[in-house]
């Protein structure tokens, strides 16, 4: 015989990711933070919530806080579990932007379960927010170790240190 289960009745959780702040620019060997936030605008709680940030490949020392965070090269995921009707949540990347010029891109995406019960987002389009920072010469002095001799050396600003050079501001 074959045992049937009673349809499901789907979920209405508008899921959404925003950054909160986003500098433009950030100096070479400079710190990038990024707070975010993801919000379900209901109706209903969305289960099984899992954000996905995809930080430059060329990030220094990638973090996101608070909670647990898995990652896999410069991708970082969580489990959020539910996330009530009105409620959010907010974390924040950080890294070294280290020492190329150039830009910095990043990803942050949302989504809650598709399967049972099925959950239905009416808005999808703010399930993904992107970021670009530009990455500047700093005007600061600066040392850097040179790696053949292990000795330190001043330059006026951070687009002088050779590449494979170690700075500190």
């Amino acid at each position: 015989f074959i045992l049937l289960r009673a349809p499901t009745t789907p979920t209405n959780s508008d899921l959404a990711v925003s950054f909160v702040t986003q500098p433009t620019t950030v100096d070479t060997y400079g710190m990038v933070a990024l707070p975010f936030t993801v919000t379900n605008s209901g109706p209903d709680p969305a289960d099984n919530v899992e954000v996905t940030f995809e930080a430059p490949a060329t990030a220094v020392n990638p973090a996101i806080a608070p909670g647990t965070w898995a990652q896999s090269g410069s991708t970082f995921t969580s489990d959020l579990g539910t996330l009530a009707s009105g409620a959010f949540a907010s974390f924040e990347m950080t890294y070294s932007a280290g020492g190329d010029s150039g830009t910095l891109d990043h990803q942050v995406s949302v989504f809650s379960n598709i399967f049972d019960p099925i959950s239905i987002d009416p808005d999808e389009l703010n399930n993904t927010a992107m970021a670009t920072i530009a990455v500047q010469c700093g005007t600061t002095a600066i040392y850097a170790r040179n790696p053949a001799t292990n000795a330190w050396t001043a330059f006026s600003n951070s687009c002088e240190v050779p590449s494979g050079w170690t700075a500190s501001q």
